[in-house]
């Protein structure tokens, strides 16, 4: 039986993946369900996951055209490559 939105929404929750956004005029706009179920695929949380996935960028980084050189801190487990 195929994944409902509701459930697809739910586990994108759990693992920290907003699955709505507003555009540049406001407007609501939902992600497609297979570049959730992607997304989710990509961070290792296509199973069963019931604890939140740990933040590895901030939620937002916001950089102006033509700032100076910038830097964004990541975050990963002892041993694990980020890629």
């Amino acid at each position: 039986m195929p994944e409902t939105r509701e459930q697809l929404e739910r586990r994108c929750e759990r693992a920290g993946i907003e699955t709505a956004y507003h555009d540049i005029w406001g407007k609501r706009r939902e992600v497609p369900e297979a570049s959730l179920a992607a997304l989710l695929r990509e961070l290792g949380a296509d199973g069963a996951a019931q604890e939140p996935a740990r933040e590895a960028v901030p939620p937002v980084v916001a950089i102006a055209a033509g700032a100076a050189p910038w830097r964004v801190a990541l975050a990963a487990a002892p041993g694990e490559r980020l890629r």
